[in-house]
């Protein structure tokens, strides 16, 4: 489910929250802005992301467009959501494909369920999600269960409710027996987020866009990922790096983003124009 090329580089502090005053004045007393991400473009033009919201500032379309050999693909997602502002549905689909996609989510206590449907279909469940969630709503725990395995994920997050850590466990049953476990640390910036203003709880954001943007922005992100092929014995590690270099605006969002990927020995390096509109 977290399947979204934004998990490239998309996590305003906790104050935002709970000690903002009403004008958004910075430390200095000038007025800043407050923003909505808008559109992401890729410097190659080869992909594009616009996000668009409801009048309560939550975010309910996304149109992802992407080139390759010339032809244009688009998918489109659209959320839906309780009378609490709690997301409850989500369908994607996708241009020359009759294939529908929907996740249905429901809540009680700390847990949120995540069902996952096959295409087309609204009752045949090709995947379950449990989400448990801290008191600031961020994510806790994720457990997972899918026709090829099962994978599970626990958080270790800042004061302000960012996540600092991921320690994520995948056990495959079909095809290629594996597993795998990786451990995943965050570094931020203290500028705002470009999610900051969006009213969605911050789970939804770690969850289902894997973008941790919604306070402030992740700089440096460090993995180290340990593969054994269960029926070889066979190990492997991999060990990566992303650096997020930003450029920022006068309202102190980023306005552009040069994302460094290293995997061992290969290097990759994506460019991105970001674009905003005023919140409601």
């Amino acid at each position: 489910m977290k399947n979204y090329l934004l998990a490239l580089f998309l996590l305003l502090c906790l104050s935002f929250f709970t000690s903002c005053s009403d004008d958004n004045d910075d430390n200095n007393g000038n007025s800043k802005e407050k923003l909505l991400l808008s559109k992401v473009t890729e410097a190659d033009g080869d992909f594009e992301m616009q996000y668009y919201y409801d009048d309560a500032n939550r975010l309910i379309k996304m149109e992802e467009t992407e080139s390759e050999d010339g032809k244009k693909y688009t998918s489109t997602t659209i959320f839906e959501y309780d009378s609490k502002g709690n997301p409850i549905k989500m369908k994607e689909s996708y241009s020359g494909d009759s294939d529908t996609h929907l996740t249905t989510y429901t809540y009680k206590d700390d847990s949120i369920f995540v069902k996952e449907f096959k295409s087309n279909s609204e009752t045949e469940i090709s995947g379950i999600d449990t989400l448990i969630i801290n008191s600031n709503g961020s994510l806790k725990k994720i457990h997972s269960s899918y026709e090829y395995g099962i994978n599970y994920a626990n958080y270790t997050t800042n004061s302000a409710g960012q996540i600092t850590q991921e320690d994520y466990y995948v056990k495959t049953i079909m095809h290629n027996v594996s597993e795998s476990h990786t451990v995943s640390t965050y570094t931020y910036d203290n500028k705002n987020g470009f999610f900051s203003q969006v009213n969605v709880k911050p789970w939804f954001f770690d969850y289902d866009l894997n973008s941790f943007s919604h306070f402030s922005n992740p700089t440096l992100i460090q993995s180290v990922t340990d593969y054994k092929n269960l029926e070889t014995g066979g190990t492997t590690k991999d060990i990566g790096k992303t650096e997020n270099v930003y450029t920022y605006n006068e309202n102190d969002y980023p306005e552009t983003v040069s994302v460094t990927e290293k995997h061992n020995e290969k290097t990759d390096t994506y460019f991105y124009k970001l674009e905003y509109i005023k919140a409601k």
